[in-house]
């Protein structure tokens, strides 16, 4: 087994190449949108629950290496997205045995013998606690952290809006804004892909769709 940090290193380098960019996006879209057709049903949301699916620390991990470097945009081959997601899955994979070793190690020297020690407990080292923690589901969903905070933040009130120029109650509007924005943005780009050639699916140019003129995100974002 390689080193965790001989397969960083190469996740790194494979975040880096031209049009990286294109294969997040991908995956962006692949493990966080749910599409159904006239009704949502439970089983819509299955492919949410799939073990091949990145989670929102394996793809923030992609971007924040892909922006490590000079971005480039051009779109990439199909052939050539495919190669590259294929990879970085790959990669993400053996990154998560690695991180997996320490406590596999300690298990076996627990057990070898024949007999098991009662006193093993794996999490009494710091190094299996990294695996849990990055892997670890979400503790609540978006939106309730979203209207949680309000009251979560209301007694600093005061303090955030002298200090930081909002409160608790404005910054949930603005991240209200934002979530109706992109909802709408995402429908119209879909719509605007139908009937164009696959290489014309691409980051660096926007598809046609009717403006949303969101009464919060519209001077933020024109």
């Amino acid at each position: 087994m390689r080193t965790e940090q001989q397969v960083f290193d190469e996740l790194a380098q494979l975040c880096v190449s031209p049009g990286f960019i294109h294969v997040i996006s991908y995956f962006s879209f692949r493990d966080n949108v749910v599409a159904y057709k006239d009704e949502l049903k439970g089983e819509d949301y299955a492919k949410l629950f799939s073990h091949g699916r990145l989670i929102r620390t394996e793809i923030s991990t992609l971007i924040g290496l892909m922006i490590r470097a000079p971005r480039d945009f051009t779109l990439p081959a199909p052939a050539e997205i495919e190669r590259l997601a294929k990879k970085a899955e790959e990669l993400l994979e053996e990154l998560h045995q690695t991180l997996n070793e320490p406590v596999r190690l300690d298990m076996m020297k627990a057990i070898s013998g024949g007999t098991f020690d009662p006193t093993y407990n794996p999490f009494k080292k710091a190094e299996a606690l990294r695996e849990p923690i990055f892997y670890a589901a979400e503790s609540a969903y978006a939106f309730q952290y979203r209207d949680f905070s309000v009251s979560k933040y209301e007694r600093d009130s005061d303090w955030l809006k002298n200090k930081r120029g909002f409160t608790p109650a404005e910054a949930r509007s603005v991240a209200l804004a934002i979530t109706d924005f992109l909802n709408v943005k995402l429908l119209g780009t879909l719509k605007g892909l139908r009937n164009k050639p696959s290489r014309d699916w691409t980051v660096n140019r926007r598809p046609k769709f009717t403006p949303y003129r969101h009464p919060i995100l519209t001077p933020l974002v024109v």
